[in-house]
């Protein structure tokens, strides 16, 4: 009987360990991706930028949000990532069509969908039940 219990605390304390690396990891990632893009915004409402920099600028998200995707799809729901990926590719294109003037609401649904999925996969009481 001792020895199941061990082997059962051992497994919990390696769920907390996990779900707790998990988490910060996906903090960060949300959060580097979520400040890029408000610069981003900042950017494009300030008009001191030319077209081709402010590609550049989406272009440097779409390739850093591609590998951050890589490794936050083994553990969160791919239908939320997918919906950040497809927001990003709007934006890039519009950017690519000359059409800074209406990008500024899509860079604020990518940034919605950022806090969705942060908000998403906090521990808390809400999202166990």
């Amino acid at each position: 009987m001792k020895k199941e219990e061990i082997i059962t605390i051992i497994i919990i304390i390696f769920i907390i360990v996990a779900e707790i690396i998990t988490q910060k990891h996906t903090n960060n990632s949300l959060d580097e991706l979520d400040e890029k893009l408000k610069n981003l915004k900042e950017m494009t409402l300030s008009k001191q930028y030319s077209n081709e920099e402010l590609k550049q600028t989406t272009e440097d998200i779409d390739k850093s949000w591609e590998k951050k995707d890589d490794l936050l799809s083994y553990y969160l729901e791919h239908e939320e990532l997918e919906k950040i990926c497809t927001q990003i590719k709007k934006i890039k294109a519009h950017f690519e069509t000359d059409l800074e003037e209406e990008v500024v609401p899509e860079i604020e649904e990518g940034i919605y969908l950022l806090d969705h999925l942060k908000d998403k996969q906090k521990l808390n009481l809400k999202n166990v039940l």
